[in-house]
């Protein structure tokens, strides 16, 4: 990067990459905190109204996940035309909201599957980082991708802080029913106008380059940083052992992240917790998990992205078995710092680590294709959970197999090496 950076000067004007990352922030902001933290408040509401077993609702989270998995190969190639993140992108702020819309009303099981499990899945899909945020991030940065990929990635957790408090409000003001309507406006009003406007696919496209720098002159043989950075096509990556290692260890790893973002207030309130202390807790978790992007992306500019995810892992997996143990407040904070600090690091370390090893050119295309092996972990790690509870009454069992899966994902993930393109010399 120094030939690059000796030919180049920072722009005087605002850089449009940070106005994708405002909205890719608001997009994972919105799929995050209603699909994920928040929906955990709704669990006991919803079953204890509807007289579902936790499972029963649970499901809603492999069918997703298969909606989901069928979206990432259909439509990641689109992602690599001129327009196709602002329509995606805006679409997918549409169906999330009508998916909110739909589940006021729900009876049965297979309606909260299609308005929850296939209408909002479709949006979360393309307002997720798989598909759309992480490769169009990664499109507008090079040099400052660690920490730009943390600042969108903040939203995951930071939907969080905001929706979880948010959600608790709401059902015991209005009632879940009529929470969900209210959701579906604020995702509405939130993501659809500013994707519309401002999301781009490439600086390219607007006669820009990475990171907001420009060239000292016309000379048009000084190289670019989308010059420099080679790019894989989809063939070729799925060629590279480090590829499918970056698959299995991160899968190992978010298959907690998918189950304690739905289980962690039921699991805290069996726990003796109440409702409010629970969730302060909760928001507790996504506060650490937000704020500890930022060290995550700063580090991830700076060191081995391997090692980092390794040591990302094992502080996860610690913070599982504490939560197993748990059985005091002392212990509980425990777990929500230390967790916190191992949850936040995979959204952003994951996506900087397939732009990194892969390139930029192509990733839309390869994040969307193998997008089905990606979300096996976090898809079905939430039936899992409630079944284990349904089963045996508590949720220790799963989260101890949650933590030793982080374990293993940490020992996995050291031999993922970046590869070799063919087209350097060796």
């Amino acid at each position: 990067m120094s030939d690059y950076s000796s030919r180049t000067r920072p722009r005087s004007l605002f850089f449009h990459g940070w106005l994708i990352v405002l909205v890719t922030f608001l997009g994972t902001f919105c799929s995050a905190g209603i699909g994920g933290y928040g929906l955990g408040v709704f669990l006991k509401p919803m079953t204890t109204s509807l007289g579902w077993s936790r499972t029963s609702l649970a499901w809603f989270s492999p069918v997703r996940a298969v909606v989901m998995a069928f979206t990432g190969p259909l439509l990641g190639p689109f992602v690599e035309r001129k327009n196709g993140p602002r329509i995606l992108y805006t679409m997918g702020g549409i169906a999330a909201g009508i998916g909110c819309f739909a589940v006021w009303g729900v009876k049965d099981a297979w309606h909260f599957y299609l308005a929850f499990g296939i209408v909002w899945g479709f949006g979360q899909a393309l307002l997720g980082g798989q598909i759309i945020a992480g490769p169009i991030v990664s499109k507008w940065f090079v040099k400052y991708r660690g920490r730009a990929t943390a600042i969108y990635a903040m939203g995951v957790s930071g939907g969080g802080v905001f929706f979880i408090p948010l959600n608790t409000f709401l059902i015991e003001k209005y009632g879940w029913e009529n929470a969900w309507v209210i959701l579906g406006f604020i995702t509405l009003i939130s993501i659809v106008p500013l994707s519309f406007l401002y999301m781009r696919r490439q600086p390219e496209d607007m006669n820009l380059l990475p990171d907001g720098e420009t060239k000292v002159d016309d000379n048009r043989d000084i190289p670019s940083a989308a010059d420099l950075e080679i790019s894989w096509t989809v063939k070729e990556a799925s060629k590279t052992p480090s590829l499918w290692l970056l698959i299995l260890s991160f899968n190992l790893m978010t298959m907690s992240i998918g189950a304690t973002l739905l289980n962690q207030v039921p699991y805290l309130t069996d726990k003796n917790l109440g409702i409010g202390m629970a969730t302060v807790a909760a928001t507790s978790f996504g506060f650490v998990a937000m704020t500890a992007k930022i060290p995550w992306g700063i580090l991830a500019d700076r060191f081995e992205i391997r090692y980092l995810s390794g040591l990302c892992f094992l502080i996860a997996s610690l913070g599982l078995f504490i939560l197993v143990i748990a059985d005091n407040i002392v212990l509980i904070f425990l777990y929500v710092i230390i967790y916190g600090i191992g949850a936040g690091g995979p959204p952003v370390l994951q996506n900087v680590m397939w732009s990194n090893y892969y390139g930029r050119k192509f990733q839309g295309a390869i994040r969307g294709t193998f997008a089905p092996l990606n979300l096996v972990g976090m898809g079905f790690a939430p039936v899992f959970a409630t079944w284990i509870y349904d089963s045996t009454g508590n949720y220790d069992i799963a989260f101890f197999v949650f933590a030793v899966g982080c374990f293993l994902g940490a020992v996995f993930i050291l031999f993922a090496k970046a590869p070799i393109h063919s087209s350097i010399k060796r």
